[in-house]
């Protein structure tokens, strides 16, 4: 008889949720002879990350629930962090540098200024200068995010030629007013550091132009050097309507 006692206990054992019993330690059951029965705590597998679910759009309960990546820095419990930034393999501007700062991996603010180093094409001479506060937004406190810049650039084009045996130069410059809306990446790692990709839209909004030149008043009523003043403005001003891509291959940095 206490055999089949036994038996019964141990299948109401099985059928009880785990944590019903906490006698004789975690899922312990006293039985009719004074022996305990030790039930092992039930394991639940979390879900892994992989790479596929790192590029989704989507993200997993760890990233909803603030988990992803470095959610806390040097600010304390404030969900909060901060650091410098690069990007490399770029356009409009090759080359960028700023600081970035991520709030409760949602929201986030940064300022980049950006240079396209001098570069010269037959007898012209362009350098590009940029300084863009952008916005973020990212709506599955993930990797993914939107993005709108706002800022300035500057483009200042230089030619040489010679007119009546001497060799004179003409410098355009152009102030823009950008705006810079944008999707990209940001895959960080519990230790602040984190690479990114992002891919856009520079669209001017405004500009000005300047024409400065070395030349004397005498060159400047020919109607060759005209012709190449006349050609340098066209030139601006097609460069400041026609939107450009935006974009970055590598960014590489780190959140404090």
């Amino acid at each position: 008889m206490r055999r089949v006692t036994n038996v019964v206990l141990l299948c109401g054992l099985v059928c009880l949720p785990a944590g019903a019993n906490t006698a004789g330690g975690v899922g312990a059951l006293p039985l009719t002879d004074g022996s305990v029965v030790e039930r092992r705590p039930t394991q639940v597998a979390l879900p892994q990350r992989s790479i596929s679910n790192i590029l989704s759009l989507e993200s997993d309960s760890t990233t909803l629930s603030g988990g992803y990546g470095k959610p806390r820095g040097i600010f304390g419990s404030l969900p909060l962090t901060i650091g410098p930034k690069v990007s490399a393999l770029g356009l409009p501007s090759p080359f960028r540098a700023g600081i970035e700062a991520k709030w409760d991996n949602s929201y986030g603010i940064g300022f980049d200024v950006g240079a396209f180093p001098v570069t010269s094409m037959q007898d012209t001479k362009v350098k590009i200068a940029s300084y863009v506060g952008t916005a973020r937004y990212y709506p599955w406190r993930g990797p993914f995010y939107l993005g709108l810049g706002v800022g300035t650039q500057n483009l200042t084009g230089s030619r040489t030629q010679a007119f009546s045996g001497a060799d004179y130069t003409v410098t355009l410059g152009m102030d823009s007013v950008v705006v810079v809306p944008q999707v990209g990446w940001r895959w960080v790692y519990q230790s602040g550091f984190f690479l990114g990709v992002e891919a856009g839209l520079q669209v001017a909004v405004s500009s000005q132009q300047s024409v400065t030149s070395d030349a004397p008043s005498i060159v400047k009523e020919l109607a060759t050097y005209q012709d190449m003043e006349s050609f340098a403005r066209k030139q601006a001003d097609v460069l400041g309507k026609i939107p450009l891509p935006h974009f970055a291959v590598l960014q590489v940095g780190y959140f404090f």
